[in-house]
């Protein structure tokens, strides 16, 4: 199953880091399907039937699986068991219909407890009425598939802390639990595929948990709790974790809870190939660090990224539209953000294409190490808006910056280089203001700028040179007209102004 609406990732010549990370996920991918599919336990050994009409079966999930060993499988016949069961053998336990087999937990404790013992398939389930619906406690190498999880108090499924490693959750319904899957502390080397996730406060929460793949699941939530933030996807202080082709909407309840797509707290992560759509505070809020976001589909959102205090990242062939901010970066003073913004369609953005406000700096690290490249900006009340942010001769290059209201602004910005754009069409081109010095401008096109190809105020030491600028056909320098305190004119040159437009694609 794969949700995520790529966005022109075929055939670009991406950066050489992406192109090996992607390699890497392809590959642990792969390994990891090979080493755990989704079949990977098989039935064996003798079977035991609970309920049904068949003589001597068992009328308790319980009984048959205490008269169980490793190798056999436990068959359940549809009906209601009333029971809290704890699988501590290697058993296949599986239900005869996922929606008419039901275990009920009393509303107490943990409808099924995986314990201390590896190897479980769980499959053929509804699962409901108790505090969590399946509690993995120091069990690994379980298959739980094809099951409803539903209507649990706190968790629909909880891996307890440490060794719950290499396990695949795969093809459930999980709905109506607070927490849908939460992972404790060094759970690694977990799939969690292909599954739906609806009207949950958080969908999938991992703690300080590593090396895990959510990947092809369909993830909507919408309960109204005050004061509580709903996300579909939350990872504090894990790291080397992959999330991929999922359809993350819908989270916010009625459109008013506040609500996040994607929030990361931790390291090394990838994001790639995801829908992620409709939700009212952010698609992706990131404060972790080396961070990829590649090929997703970021719609009406109300800020389709955010990245605060992150260090390393890369955010490429995303197709980000229809938010109220497009990419939102801002840094505290002992994160300065160093990244790449590049390859992406980022259009209808009511506020900002892109947002970059990064005014906290150090002796230590006193600029912001960034590039902007590549993009494709339009339709957006600000292209690229740059404030209070120390550049320090970094750059918005190769970009087409279109249709605008403003195509670059730079606020109490200074040391950016702003070259080889195509701006165009925009109300103003590049607005220069409030202390914004010594910039470089040069081998953009400016051209069918409505009110302004370019403008500045209370700004000094810009640099103009070597710029196309459709409306000036004479010779000698362009003129360009800024004012100081708004009533003083000032003026700048291109001193060497194109004669041609240059050819940026």
């Amino acid at each position: 199953m794969k949700y995520g609406k790529v966005f022109n990732c075929e055939g670009k010549n991406m950066k050489k880091r992406i192109g090996v990370i992607l390699l890497c996920i392809l590959l642990i991918v792969s390994s990891l399907v090979i080493f755990f599919p989704v079949e990977a336990v098989k039935l064996s050994g003798n079977t035991f039937y609970v309920g049904g009409s068949g003589p001597g079966n068992y009328t308790k999930i319980q009984d048959a699986i205490n008269d169980s060993s490793n190798g056999d499988t436990v068959l359940v016949y549809r009906g209601v068991y009333y029971e809290n069961i704890v699988v501590n053998k290697t058993i296949n336990l599986i239900g005869e219909d996922r929606t008419k087999t039901v275990i009920d937990g009393g509303t107490e404790g943990c409808v099924i407890t995986l314990k201390k013992i590896d190897g479980i398939k769980t499959s053929g389930f509804t699962i409901h009425n108790g505090k969590t619906g399946i509690y993995l406690l120091d069990s690994s190498n379980n298959n739980i598939t094809g099951n409803n999880i539903q209507n649990n108090t706190n968790y629909g499924i909880y891996f307890n802390y440490f060794s719950n490693n290499n396990n695949i959750i795969n093809d459930n319904i999980i709905q109506n639990n607070k927490i849908c899957i939460y992972m404790d502390s060094n759970n690694c080397n977990n799939i969690i595929s292909n599954n739906i996730f609806k009207n949950n406060i958080q969908a999938i929460y991992f703690y300080y948990s590593s090396n895990n793949i959510i990947i092809g699941n369909d993830i909507q939530c919408g309960i109204w709790i005050l004061n509580e933030i709903t996300r579909g996807i939350y990872l504090w202080g894990s790291t080397n974790d992959i999330i991929k082709d999922n359809n993350i909407h819908n989270i916010s309840y009625m459109g008013i809870k506040p609500s996040i797509g994607i929030s990361l707290e931790g390291s090394n992560i990838t994001i790639i190939g995801n829908n992620i759509q409709d939700n009212s505070m952010s698609g992706i809020s990131s404060s972790g660090s080396d961070i990829i976001i590649t090929c997703n589909n970021i719609q009406n959102n109300g800020e389709g990224l955010l990245i605060a205090s992150s260090k390393h990242f890369i955010i490429s062939d995303n197709n980000i539209q229809n938010n109220r901010k497009g990419i939102r970066i801002i840094s505290s003073e002992h994160n300065i953000p160093d990244f790449i913004i590049s390859g992406n369609n980022i259009q209808n953005n009511t506020e900002y294409g892109i947002y970059l406000n990064c005014p906290s700096v150090t002796n230590y690290n006193p600029y912001v190490n960034y590039t902007i490249t590549g993009n494709i900006i339009k339709i957006n009340n600000v292209g690229v808006f740059v404030y209070q942010t120390p550049g320090w001769k970094k750059g918005i290059s190769n970009n087409i910056i279109s249709n605008n209201n403003i195509g670059i602004e730079l606020k109490d910005s200074s040391l950016h280089d702003i070259i080889s754009n195509n701006i165009s069409n925009n109300e103003y081109g590049v607005y220069i203001h409030s202390l914004s010095n010594s910039n470089e401008i040069k081998n953009n096109n400016f051209i069918n700028n409505q009110l302004k190809d370019a403008y500045f105020e209370n700004s000094f030491f810009n640099i103009w040179n070597n710029n196309y600028w459709d409306q000036w056909n004479k010779i000698g320098p362009k003129k360009i007209s800024g004012k100081f305190i708004q009533i003083i004119p000032l003026i700048n040159f291109d001193w060497h102004p194109a004669r041609e437009p240059y050819d940026i694609t």
